[in-house]
């Protein structure tokens, strides 16, 4: 389960620095996505059914302050704001299968991934955006060899407005 950054934020991260480096590879814009929580092998259909009634309020993700790392070599920007849309999701899911890692949600979006040591120029990039949160996406992920391609499988509106 996801949540995609508006067009608007999309075009303020594609204009941060993005140093070359060798071992560094930049997550394309098209596949930044906040991941709300991540459901092993399960059945599509069984998905769809269990989140049919999710009733989140429209959440506003704010995008910042700075990069940072997240493991060993994942370079993410921090999202808040979506902290009780990822539990309300995660609580949804194990009628329909298994949450698969990453127990304690950390909003992110990531934006690029290495090997071997930090390369320089990456961590600490400020990074001010936020997007409005209408809906969370259900989100296939198939491993390439370029990197994971994600895909949007469905669509579920989030049903009542900010107070």
């Amino acid at each position: 389960m996801a949540i995609w950054p508006s067009v608007e934020a999309s075009e303020y991260l594609g204009k941060l620095v993005r140093p070359r480096v060798d071992g560094l590879r930049w997550v394309e814009r098209d596949q930044w996505h906040v991941t709300l929580g991540f459901i092993g092998e399960a059945d599509p259909e069984t998905i769809r059914e269990a989140l049919a009634g999710v009733s989140g309020a429209v959440a506003v993700a704010n995008v910042g302050p700075v990069t940072r790392l997240i493991g060993k070599n994942t370079i993410v920007a921090p999202v808040a704001g979506v902290d009780e849309l990822a539990a309300e999701i995660r609580s949804l899911i194990p009628s329909v299968g298994t949450l698969q890692g990453h127990y304690n949600f950390e909003g992110h979006i990531t934006l690029a991934r290495f090997k071997g040591l930090v390369p320089p120029g990456v961590i600490g990039i400020p990074v001010a955006t936020r997007f409005e949160v209408n809906e969370v996406c259900l989100v296939s992920s198939d491993i390439r060899s370029g990197g994971v391609v994600y895909r949007t499988l469905d669509r579920f509106p989030l049903s009542r407005k900010i107070l």
